[in-house]
């Protein structure tokens, strides 16, 4: 998010958030992965259920921190 701040121009800013967004989807993959090697076969689908539930309010942070810059630019 640095580098998007800190942007020269749209073009680093974009790659920027593509190295967030690749970053961020890493951690969510091995997150879960975690959660299913853990639990129970009996509770993983609670377990991540629960897990997914708490994640969403986060997947579109990215797209919404973003979006001030953007119409500034324009």
């Amino acid at each position: 998010m640095i580098m998007i701040g800190f942007a020269p121009n749209i073009y680093i800013a974009i790659g920027g958030s593509a190295v967030a967004g690749v970053g961020g989807a890493l951690a969510e993959l091995s997150g879960f992965a975690g959660i299913a090697e853990i639990a129970t076969v009996k509770n993983r689908g609670l377990y991540l259920g629960t897990a997914l539930i708490f994640n969403l309010p986060f997947c579109a942070g990215q797209t919404y921190g973003t979006f001030p810059c953007e119409l500034t630019d324009l």
